[in-house]
C-alpha cells in the first residue's frame, strides 16, 4: 500500500484504531521498492490514488468520515496550545482515534508544504519528489522507532498501552512538522534571495535546513517527554526507555534522510542508490565548506 493509497482511504472511510495503525504500519513497506525509484510508478501510485478516491466500497470499512475542517482545525490548535488536555485525554483513553487521524494528516499536509519549499531550491520534479518525501521521512521515521519505545518501556515499568504510545508519538511528530512550518518563511526566503547555485550556496542550503529539522525534532522530543511525564505521574521508570528511544528515534531519522537523497539538486531518481551515511556525509560538507569548497 502506498501514501496514495492510504490518503484515500482516510479521505472514504473510517478506520477502527488497529486498522489504522495497520495500514500506517504498512506505508514502510512501500519506499524499498524499486520500482518506486523511477518517476512513472509516482504517476502511477497517484493514478490508483484518484480511482481510490472514486471507489464506492471499500475493505476496511463501512463508515464513511465526515470531514469537518473546524474540528480539524481545533484539534490541531489543542495539540500545540493544550498539552495538559491532550496529555489527560491519552491518559483516559479518549478521543485517541480522532487524535491520531488529525495528527497523522496534520503531519502530511505540513511536512509536503515544507517538503515543497526544499524543492524550490532545485525546482522542477524535485518540488513534487521533497513534497512526497518529507512526510514519508517523518512518518516512516515514527513507525520504525515506535516498537523501540513501547518494549523498552514496558520493560522498565512503564505504563502506557500501545494505543496511548501510538498516539502520543503521532502527535508528537505533528509538533514537529507545525514547528518546520514555522521555519518555512526563512527557508523560502533564502532560496529566493539565493540565486546563485554554487556549492557554497548549495552547503548553506543544507545546513540550514538541517538545524531546522534539529530545532523541530528536539521540540517533539520535549513535548513527548512532557507527556510520559504527565501520564506516568509519580512513576520515573520510564526516563531511561526515553533516553534510548529518543537515541534510537535521531540515528533512524538521520540515516533514513540520507538515504532518501538528493533534495536539493534536480534528479529524476527519487531515491539516489545507498552509500555512506549521514554523519560522514554532514563532516565531509562542513570540511569541504571551511576549505573553500
Amino acid at each position: 500500500m502506498s501514501v496514495f493509497e492510504l490518503v484515500a482511504i482516510w479521505l472514504k472511510r473510517r478506520l477502527d484504531f488497529n486498522e489504522f495503525i495497520t495500514c500506517l504500519f504498512s506505508m514502510t513497506i512501500f519506499v524499498t521498492n524499486a520500482d518506486f525509484c523511477a518517476f512513472d510508478s509516482i504517476i502511477v501510485q497517484f493514478q490508483k490514488f484518484r480511482n481510490l478516491i472514486k471507489k464506492p466500497t471499500c475493505n476496511y470499512s463501512q463508515e464513511i468520515i465526515e470531514l469537518d475542517q473546524q474540528v480539524f482545525f481545533d484539534t490541531l490548535s489543542l495539540f500545540i496550545r493544550d498539552r495538559e488536555t491532550v496529555y489527560g485525554n491519552i491518559k483516559n483513553e479518549t478521543n485517541l482515534r480522532e487524535y491520531a487521524i488529525t495528527a497523522i494528516l496534520a503531519t502530511t499536509i505540513s511536512s509536503a508544504l515544507y517538503g515543497a519549499t526544499m524543492g524550490l531550491y532545485a525546482g522542477g520534479f524535485q518540488i513534487l519528489f521533497d513534497a512526497a518525501k518529507i512526510p514519508m521521512l517523518l512518518l516512516i521515521s515514527l513507525f520504525v522507532s515506535l516498537p523501540t519505545f513501547f518494549v523498552l518501556n514496558g520493560i522498565l515499568g512503564g505504563e502506557l498501552s500501545f494505543k496511548q504510545m501510538s498516539v502520543l508519538f503521532m502527535i508528537s511528530v505533528t509538533v514537529m512538522s507545525v514547528m518546520m512550518i514555522a521555519f518555512l518563511p526563512v527557508t523560502l526566503f533564502f532560496t529566493l534571495t539565493t540565486p546563485e547555485r554554487t556549492f557554497v550556496a548549495y552547503g548553506f542550503t543544507v545546513l540550514l535546513n538541517v538545524l531546522f529539522f534539529a530545532i523541530s525534532g528536539a521540540t517533539a522530543v520535549i513535548y513527548l517527554m512532557n507527556g510520559f511525564n504527565k501520564i506516568h505521574g509519580e512513576n520515573k521508570k520510564w526516563v531511561p526507555a526515553m533516553l534510548i528511544g529518543s537515541a534510537v528515534l535521531a540515528f533512524v531519522g538521520t540515516q533514513l534522510a540520507w538515504v532518501m537523497r538528493p533534495y536539493f539538486h534536480t534528479s529524476l531518481t527519487f531515491v539516489a542508490p545507498p552509500e555512506g551515511n549521514f554523519y560522514i556525509a554532514l563532516f565531509n560538507l562542513i570540511a569541504r565548506l571551511i576549505m573553500g569548497g
